[in-house]
């Protein structure tokens, strides 16, 4: 599975976008989409593919997969959401991840294990929404994940709805082969 969810990260975002964006070498990014595979595949396994899909989606939309997030020099929601899932924690290194027994700082960083953290942290939502919304509504599975109404209109509607596609277009991918 970790060959797949690898290229999946690829097709997504080329590696070499990186070394455009973030003057980050096509061996590093390399390095980094493997890490991420690894851990997807690895979070995933007692589960299904629709987890590992989900993850690659919420990566995508969050972080677009770059070093800067990955490392945790960039967070979003004024600095209250960290890694590549974009986790919202709070604006200090040491305040909790929610669902888990980590703190801010151990789900950022571009190692295997921080990778892993992270995607274990992720992973803990995405199961409880999936479970909740049902595994293949992904309008409600990335609404929750979001902290998104149900009524949510304009941009956040529009983000809702391209973490949707991009799903879809995972799913059918895999389907399809």
């Amino acid at each position: 599975m970790r060959e797949l969810i690898f290229s999946l990260l690829i097709s997504l975002i080329p590696l070499n976008v990186h070394e455009v964006t973030h003057d980050e070498s096509e061996a590093s990014a390399r390095a980094r989409y493997e890490h991420i595979a690894a851990s997807v595949a690895e979070e995933a396994e007692d589960s299904h593919l629709l987890l590992a899909l989900y993850l690659i989606t919420v990566a995508r939309h969050e972080s677009a997969l770059a070093l800067p997030v990955h490392t945790g020099e960039v967070r979003g929601d004024h600095d209250r959401s960290w890694g590549l899932y974009q986790i919202m924690c709070g604006p200090h290194q040491t305040d909790p991840v929610p669902g888990t027994d980590y703190q801010a700082r151990d789900i950022v960083g571009t190692t295997r294990a921080a990778t892993e953290r992270a995607t274990e942290a992720a992973a803990v939502h995405l199961r409880a929404h999936m479970k909740r919304c049902g595994a293949r509504n992904a309008p409600c599975v990335f609404r929750a994940y979001g902290g998104v109404s149900k009524t949510a209109t304009g941009p956040v509607a529009d983000r809702i709805a391209a973490r949707v596609a991009t799903f879809q277009r995972l799913l059918a991918r895999i389907e399809a082969e």
